[in-house]
């Protein structure tokens, strides 16, 4: 059996960041398959969507650490576990730098990263960052594709409009997932 836990990056532990290694290389010598980190940008105080179907967002949300400097602690300080996103809110990053940032953190770890990619729920962040929410389907199978052409051309060549598509049509986004589960070695 697989086991993997979760980094310490968000809430309370959030603050002790300096533990981040530690937490990672005693993990791992336990025995652990893998590490994950989580992606959240913000937690509004008063938010249109709540988490999991409530109305309100965990107060751990309030304190996140970023996902990619936290990978890098723990790759700096291990060898063996696999280190995955779980996951990153694609939607909210330009494709090329979301390229650059996991292809830093799998090189500095020997090829380790899993990268887990979705579209998040929260307006919020959306809002914050400037990408409209109604399009993150189509943006996050846009970013797929930028990734996938990043990735596996030289010179990397790819043409998108992150955000046009499916208007945000509920209806498109099925079976999305099922269609988009790539690897990209």
């Amino acid at each position: 059996m697989k086991i993997g836990f979760s980094l310490p990056q968000l809430g309370p532990q959030a603050h002790e960041g300096r533990r981040i290694a530690r937490f990672a290389r005693e993990i791992e010598g336990a025995g652990a398959d893998s590490l994950w980190v989580g992606d959240r940008l913000l937690a509004a105080t008063n938010p249109v969507v709540g988490y999991a179907g409530s109305d309100s967002i965990p107060a751990e949300f309030g304190s996140v650490l970023d996902p990619f400097a936290t990978l890098a602690v723990a790759a700096a300080v291990t060898e063996r576990v696999r280190l995955g996103t779980n996951v990153l809110i694609a939607p909210l990053y330009a494709p090329a730098v979301l390229a650059r940032s996991l292809t830093s953190v799998d090189v500095v770890s020997g090829g380790r990263v899993l990268a887990g990619l979705g579209l998040g729920w929260s307006p919020e962040e959306y809002a914050a960052v400037g990408v409209p929410f109604a399009r993150r389907g189509a943006r996050l199978e846009e970013t797929v594709d930028a990734l996938r052409a990043i990735w596996t051309m030289n010179p990397a060549r790819y043409a998108g409009e992150c955000g046009a598509g499916d208007g945000g049509r509920p209806d498109r986004g099925r079976g999305r997932e099922g269609r988009r589960r790539d690897r990209f070695r």
